[in-house]
């Protein structure tokens, strides 16, 4: 037997990949508090990017920047590169609730830079600062220079078990080596460097707070700053596992550039960066080898290693020239031709993997990026730096690299890159590509394959992969989102050639897609889970990104899924979750997650809802209105679906946040940026995001649940059915026990009845006491109309068990009923959120009804169900 889709998942409320149907009307999930999020934040300081996670014993945590009130008058400023606008400098703090999230506790700073400064910035636009000796600016010479308030920049963050790790970049960075920009084009703007933090803390599960440690003086948490600021630090990503934590970032030494928000964002997050930005890299080792996890102690008393320069990008430093020279302040500054940002990091057992994109350096007559990757032991980086391997075309423009990771010790298939590639630099139209690797993580084992002998090509170092890469050996990635531009032929069931218009997401592995077949066309925002051999990719995708661009009555971006059962080797045809939005509905779709269940907890062996259910996904994605090219997008409302199945079908997209545009429903906040943590066995979800009212953003919250469950079994006789529970809306409901039987351990069928199936014996337990569940079972076969459903066991007044009915509605292949906690066909009799039912459906025989003993033909009547007990007066 398995576990299998939801109740309400029928035919009428799910929508599968398989069957390509559309999505119905099904409330699955019920979200608390029921009338609408709670805000984690206190609602007067605007918030960052907010993040969650969960640690064993179920306790949640928030993370966050939160404005500060700093300075002489309380009112310190920064300047905020994406806003172009001044405001106050955040801290990144942490709450955490012990009642999954219904209360919080108060904040925790574990930053404590807002307060602080290290070096000066100019935060009026009334030119260029002064220029020193040297003729680089000098701000301790003008008067528009004040000191720069530590501010901080979005919070990264894992935890594994009760060691929790938050990673950002601040303003603040001591030890003389901070450096700044000035920004012309803002009219003198200048901002100091930023440099790189790592947070550690550990949950006490059993006091319900952070440890306080003698190793960190008493103190719950210990922040560590791992750069100087003589580079300027962003985009950094984390991860950790039973060997410790790995974390990577970039460091521009030219400082952040603002951008030219070419793409869906408004600029400035690091991905235009400066030649010689290289991918740095430091690992904090905590293993216990004779317990094979990771160690507290070694976690607390542990050191971060020396940041290691991960990418080759520089030939040497030496002082500034040209508009340089007076935009900087002296001294020497790393050269390159080339500049690496976006990493993004994962864990293959005692395997680190790091995938970013990099400029080609081709001086101008191709501006476009190459996607380039490493692996490494995770204690061994390459001390020196190193060029890692091409997996885009080089001829095309390749970025925003993702990957999927999982155990190579178990799994085939460890590793699965999805990336965007076509012939378009910044913003432009392109593709989503994927290429996967079988039995290893090194190029040799990627399919489709590359040019292992000229994938680490780099002009550094006086090569030139335009022309060292031999493209018959460097194969076309998959081009997972493509779609052909001209109608092709194809042969349909009959055997007949037809016409076909091509969908959205039909290439498969080994079928080489031009990314400029359908030019017109734009994907992006790939997301993805891996479990085993099952694969979800998702992808939001534009037919056409210039008429969407231009114009707020074309088809906006959707999001689709693919699944894969083979670990990658095969697909099925791309799956719209978002039809709902179209050119009518004024919305388009954004920032969409795909979110997997985590491993078993440590109470496992007595709490099923402690077992992980890895067959079970969670996606949620934003919602923006539809806007001409002159008018700024608005965020609207989130929206979450689940699949019981990994994917091979979906319940209906819900909003979690109070309002929920596409029914009608507003509100007065703009909603974005999810992030979702789940319980192991996925029956529950625990969601942060921003909420935008206006005057700032808050940190919001809500959880969510599942509603009955379902498992697929097979009768006494072979057939195939479902059964499916549903609860009442303020209850819950989990099958814990559910199998076909033999006849042989009950009495005999009523006279006039044959039970086919044999009998379905199952335990429902999570139910409120004294709640009612509907019950519904499903064969794979017709039912006779006569069919009666027989219970077995004690009722009220009885003292021993007999066969009893209950009223039962046949339709079709189902068969329905109601059961109530304690009251007769519960057989416990007891209300104690159990509900227990030995039960069989009954079939008449042909001949009952016939002869003299039964009523002259007449048709049995099944009996009547005892009464229930009439209730004693108080």
């Amino acid at each position: 037997m398995k576990r299998s889709l939801l109740p309400a998942l029928t035919a009428a409320a799910v929508f599968s990949i398989s069957a390509m149907a559309g999505p119905a009307l099904g409330d699955t999930m019920a979200f608390d508090p029921p009338d609408g999020p709670l805000m984690v934040s206190d609602g007067i300081a605007s918030t960052n990017k907010v993040k969650i996670l969960r640690t064993p014993d179920g306790t949640l945590f928030a993370v966050y920047g939160e404005a500060q009130s700093v300075g002489y008058d309380l009112n310190a400023q920064v300047w905020d590169a994406k806003g172009s606008h001044t405001r106050k400098p955040y801290d990144i703090v942490i709450k955490y609730s012990l009642d999954n999230g219904d209360t919080w506790s108060a904040p925790l700073n574990i930053d404590n830079t807002a307060m602080r400064t290290s070096a000066y910035g100019i935060l009026v636009q009334e030119g260029p600062p002064m220029l020193g000796p040297e003729g680089t600016p000098d701000l301790g010479l003008d008067e528009n220079a004040v000191p720069y308030h530590g501010d901080s920049d979005k919070p990264n963050v894992f935890n594994v078990g009760n060691h929790i790790l938050v990673t950002f970049n601040s303003k603040f960075c001591p030890g003389g080596e901070q450096r700044f920009v000035v920004y012309p084009e803002l009219f003198g703007i200048t901002v100091p460097y930023s440099c790189q933090y790592a947070s550690r803390l550990v949950w006490d599960s059993t006091s319900k707070r952070f440890q306080a440690r003698t190793e960190w003086e008493g103190a719950v948490f210990k922040t560590d700053q791992l750069s100087t600021g003589i580079r300027d630090a962003k985009q950094d990503a984390n991860r950790g596992n039973m060997y410790g934590f790995v974390l990577n970032w970039q460091e521009d030494p030219l400082g952040l550039k603002l951008g030219e928000a070419e793409g869906p964002g408004s600029g400035a997050s690091g991905a235009n960066v400066n030649h010689g930005t290289d991918i740095w890299y430091t690992y904090l080792d905590a293993y216990d080898a004779a317990t094979g996890k990771i160690s507290t102690p070694r976690f607390v008393a542990g050191q971060w290693s020396v940041p290691t320069r991960i990418t080759k990008n520089i030939f040497g430093n030496k002082k500034l020239t040209g508009t340089s020279l007076i935009t900087h302040p002296a001294g020497d500054y790393d050269q390159g031709n080339v500049g690496a940002s976006r990493p993004n990091i994962g864990q293959v057992d005692d395997q680190v993997v790091i995938a970013y994109e990099e400029t080609k350096g081709t001086m101008g007559w191709d501006d476009g990026k190459y996607v380039r990757y490493h692996s490494f032991h995770y204690m061994t980086p390459p001390l020196y730096g190193e060029h890692g391997c091409i997996l885009s075309d080089p001829w095309e423009n390749a970025r925003r690299v993702r990957f999927l990771v999982q155990s190579a010790k178990t799994n085939e298939v460890p590793l699965l890159f999805i990336y965007k590639q076509g012939n378009f630099t910044g913003g432009g139209e392109s593709d989503v590509m994927l290429r996967r690797a079988v039995g290893g993580l090194t190029p040799d084992r990627l399919e489709p394959q590359v040019h292992v002998g000229g994938c680490y090509s780099h002009i550094i170092s006086g090569g030139d992969p335009l022309y060292d890469i031999d493209l018959e050996q460097h194969g076309p990635a998959m081009n997972f989102s493509g779609t052909r531009f001209i109608p092709y032929t194809t042969v349909n069931e009959l055997g007949e050639v037809v016409e076909v218009a091509d969908a959205v997401g039909t290439g498969v592995m080994g079928e080489y897609i031009d990314t400029d077949e359908n030019y017109i066309e734009n994907a992006l925002a790939h997301r993805g889970a891996m479990r085993g051999s099952n694969i979800l990719i998702g992808f939001s995708y534009v037919p056409d990104l210039a008429a969407f661009s231009l114009l707020n009555d074309q088809e906006p971006y959707r999001f689709y899924v693919r699944r894969s059962t083979d670990g990658g080797a095969t697909w099925t045809d791309a799956l719209d979750l978002t039809p709902m939005m179209d050119a009518a509905s004024g919305y388009t779709a954004k920032e969409p997650r795909i979110v997997p269940t985590p491993g078993d907890g440590p109470k496992c062996l007595v709490d099923p809802t402690d077992c992980q259910d890895s067959n079970v996904l969670y996606v949620a994605f934003g919602m923006q209105t539809n806007v001409r090219h002159y008018e700024e997008a608005a965020d609207v409302d989130l929206y979450m679906l689940m699949t019981p199945d990994f994917g091979a079908t979906f319940t209906e997209p819900q909003a979690i946040t109070a309002g929920d545009a596409l029914n009608g429903l507003a509100d007065d906040f703009g909603d974005f940026e999810t992030q979702i943590k789940l319980r192991p066995d996925g029956r529950a979800s625990y969601t942060v995001w921003s909420g935008d009212d206006g005057s700032g953003n808050n940190a919001m919250f809500r959880r969510g649940r599942i509603l009955g469950d379902a498992m697929d079994l097979e009768t006494q006789s072979g057939v195939q059915t479902k059964l499916s529970v549903m609860p009442e809306s303020d209850s819950d409901a989990r099958i814990d026990d559910a199998v076909w039987n033999s006849l042989d351990a009950y009495e005999p069928p009523p006279e006039g009845y044959v039970f086919p199936y044999g009998v379905l014996e199952f335990t429902v337990s999570k139910v409120k006491p004294g709640g009612s569940i509907d019950v519904t079972l499903t064969f794979s076969e017709e039912l006779a109309p006569d069919t009666v459903y027989w219970k077995y066991g004690l009722v009220p007044g009885a003292e021993v068990p007999s066969w009893f009915t209950i009223p039962a509605v046949v339709d079709g292949n189902t068969l329905s009923f109601t059961l109530t906690d304690g009251l007769i066909g519960d057989v416990d009799i007891t209300q104690n959120g159990y509900i227990v039912d030995p039960g069989a459906p009954g079939k008449l025989l042909p001949s009952a009804g016939k002869g003299k003993g039964n009523g002259g033909g007449k048709p049995v009547k099944p009996p009547k169900p005892p009464k229930p007990p009439k209730p004693v007066k108080p």
